[in-house]
């Protein structure tokens, strides 16, 4: 499993920006793509939010559910975040 440190090197975003709460679209669509990664692997909604410091597991699904979308549609944004994951 790629560490957050590992998919924060291949994006070229610090790591302090993906767990922390920016409303940067590139940060956000980065840090939705990863939540998928983890619960594709199996990981509950509850602790991805709690190694993201999020309240509620609800604001996790809703930006896995954002990344889903712009990944089926070939987002020019998420797909390249998706590829280092792929890697």
């Amino acid at each position: 499993m790629r560490t957050p440190e590992d998919y924060a090197n291949g994006i070229g975003i610090p790591l302090e920006l993906i767990r922390g709460k920016s409303r940067k679209l590139h940060v956000a669509i980065a840090r939705d793509v990863y939540w998928r990664y983890l619960r594709q692997r199996g990981v509950k909604l509850t602790a991805i939010a709690a190694m993201f410091d999020r309240k509620a597991h609800s604001t996790v699904h809703s930006g896995i559910k954002h990344a889903e979308n712009l990944i089926s549609c070939k987002d020019v944004i998420a797909t390249p975040f998706q590829r280092i994951i792929d890697a």
